[in-house]
């Protein structure tokens, strides 16, 4: 366009868009932009800025919404001719700033706010030089577009929200300047943490992840963004896990004094690769191999003389986890802290965070491997307590803990503790603990199967009327019988052979019989150990004691016969002299079934001598 026609045309629209009316501003707006966008050559646009641009901006505070837009384009129209100098930045932020980043909103159109937030994503790219080679140009606007952010991310237009967040991640790439305020926009980056959209959560995340980046000098500003992140991990939908995860993994890599902050880093990528979703666990276990990778070639003096003698265990589970590459277990095992907020949240009272958090301590531990050696004392009692949780899949999540645990540490270095621990609390949980790491380890275990054999004899732990006691107390007998097959296992399952629950019966008779064909060898062998054994039968016991339950169910499975007939007459006598009629009414109904089957039992004893033991036993009682 020849520069004549140019002047006439600036003239010409200088003067309609200071028009009263709406139609004549707004025509004067339109073709300017056509002008602008068809027929203006680059090296004409500063001319016509200089000349045009108080009329334009003005007209970002015009009343009307159509106005306002098409100064708003025209302006990123120009923007697009005009040379990168950063002296048109000192008319267009402050104007967008008046707008935008004042303690209460001027601007009220939710498409304008969009709007010129899109307008200065274009500014910022346009600008930007990140290494500072340019001046960086975007450093005399960067307290004013901080300004504008710290409103527009908290804006509640979900477009304008997500736009914020994504200009967020835009500034802290295209300038050397941004660690000077960031720390000023975490917390209304955070805000947008709870949002109902997704996507708005998924930008959130990534710009508090690239905050952090530039965040120099306060390390407990970076630790508040992953503890903000943090509960997203549970969120409902894939892609905000894998965000937690990615930046995660970008911290790993990228963020400053990150070996310090490696333990609160940890949990956004591990929890990440036990994701229901395939994608997010491919995606996260990329990146974790990739910042292990890294770690490896930092430290590879020390970590080169571990991988001469680095070998796993002999009985690894590898059908069941990929183990993880050295430097990834390295990073965990400096990071061991982490167990603290890990038992602390297996004790919430969320299922969903025990469940995550019982997930979170499966993955530390078979990173660390033996590392974990050191804490395991006191994350015993707490995984004891997660494996009779009332929610089924957190206690299955638990057992595998335990199961874990067994293999990949030392024998010796857990049983000790173990052993010690159950003898003081013989729960539910530290019997299923201890009967899952005990199952799992390897064949060092054989040296205390008498121990533990004698350890869950003891009255007080195998006199438990509860079936879920019951049914894990047989478990561990059955894992003792694989072991080694010794009939010393069989004074514990005869002692709970009889129970209201027919299941629980017939179990025990089953794994009895694994012991030796013929249990009423072992019946004679040892029931008057198992008598002697019982307590508190001088008590005023009613049907539901547990001797008396244990009693009855003795007479009824064993019977009477000539081995420990004596020792089971004074049991019988002293437990009906005592007991209430309720528990005499159990007795007597366990010894009229056992006297039904009195000639079987007493096989061998001659006619007469058997009349003698009827008459004595009766007489007795």
């Amino acid at each position: 366009m020849m520069e004549s026609d140019l002047k006439s045309l600036i003239e010409s629209f200088c003067t309609n868009v200071q028009s009263q009316e709406r139609m004549v501003r707004q025509r004067a707006l339109k073709d300017m932009l056509e002008l602008v966008h068809k027929d203006l050559r680059p090296e004409q646009a500063p001319s016509l800025f200089d000349e045009t641009y108080l009329h334009i901006l003005r007209c970002y505070a015009d009343r009307f919404e159509m106005v306002r837009n098409l100064a708003i384009t025209l302006v990123s129209e120009l923007l697009q001719k005009l040379p990168p100098n950063d002296f048109y930045l000192s008319y267009i932020i402050p104007v967008v700033t008046r707008r935008l980043g004042q303690a209460e909103t001027i601007e009220d159109s939710e498409e304008i706010r969009l709007q010129l937030l899109e307008q200065l994503e274009e500014i910022v790219r346009k600008y930007a030089d990140p290494e500072g080679t340019r001046g960086d140009p975007l450093l005399k606007s960067y307290d004013n577009l901080v300004d504008i952010l710290a409103k527009t991310l908290r804006d509640p237009f979900p477009a304008a929200q997500k736009q914020s967040c994504e200009l967020v991640q835009l500034l802290a790439v295209s300038t050397p300047s941004m660690h000077y305020r960031a720390e000023a926009l975490v917390g209304p980056a955070s805000t947008a943490l709870k949002h109902r959209h997704s996507a708005n959560r998924i930008a959130a995340i990534d710009a508090l992840g690239q905050l952090a980046l530039h965040i120099h000098s306060n390390s407990d500003c970076a630790m508040r963004i992953i503890v903000d992140m943090s509960p997203l991990l549970m969120d409902s939908v894939p892609f905000v896990r894998r965000a937690c995860g990615r930046v995660g993994c970008m911290m790993l890599v990228k963020l400053r004094d990150r070996y310090s902050l490696f333990s609160r880093i940890l949990p956004l990528v591990l929890n990440c690769l036990t994701d229901e979703t395939p994608e997010v666990r491919d995606d996260i276990l990329a990146r974790w191999k990739a910042a292990g990778e890294l770690y490896y070639t930092e430290n590879e003096t020390e970590l080169a003389k571990t991988k001469l003698i680095d070998k796993p265990a002999p009985n690894y589970p590898a059908a069941e986890h990929e183990r993880p590459t050295l430097a990834c277990r390295a990073i965990v095992q400096r990071s061991l802290a982490i167990v603290n907020l890990i038992l602390h949240e297996m004790e919430e009272w969320k299922e969903d965070i025990r469940l995550h958090a019982t997930k979170l301590l499966k993955l530390v531990v078979l990173h660390a491997e033996r590392g974990f050696s050191t804490l395991f004392m006191e994350t015993n009692p707490v995984l004891a307590k997660t494996c009779m949780d009332s929610d089924r899949e957190v206690a299955a999540e638990a057992m595998r803990v335990a199961r874990l645990c067994g293999i990949l540490l030392e024998y010796d270095t857990w049983s000790k503790h173990a052993l010690v621990e159950f003898r003081k609390f013989h729960t539910l949980g530290h019997l299923r603990c201890l009967r899952a790491m005990y199952e799992s380890s390897g064949c060092d275990r054989l040296k205390d199967l008498t121990k533990i054999a004698g350890l869950l004899t003891d009255s007080e732990i195998c006199h438990q009327k509860r079936e879920e006691y019951q049914t894990a107390l047989l478990d561990f007998c059955e894992v003792l019988t694989v072991d080694f097959n010794r009939v010393f296992v069989s004074n514990e399952i005869e002692a709970i052979s009889y129970e209201d629950s027919i299941q629980i019966r017939d179990r025990a008779l089953e794994i009895l019989t694994t012991l030796n064909p013929q249990p009423e060898l072992l019946h004679n062998a040892h029931l008057a150990g198992v008598l002697a054994t019982l307590d508190n039968l001088e008590a005023a016991n009613s049907d539901d004691a547990e001797s008396i339950m244990l009693l009855a169910g003795i007479v009824f499975v064993c019977g009477f016969r000539p081995a420990y007939h004596r020792e089971l007459c004074s049991t019988l006598a002293v437990a009906l002299g005592h007991a209430i009629p309720q528990g005499q009414i159990k007795l007597f109904s366990s010894i009229s079934i056992a006297m039904l089957r009195w000639s079987d039992s007493m096989l061998g004893v001659p006619g007469e001598e058997q009349l003698q033991l009827v008459r004595a036993f009766i007489e007795g009682l």
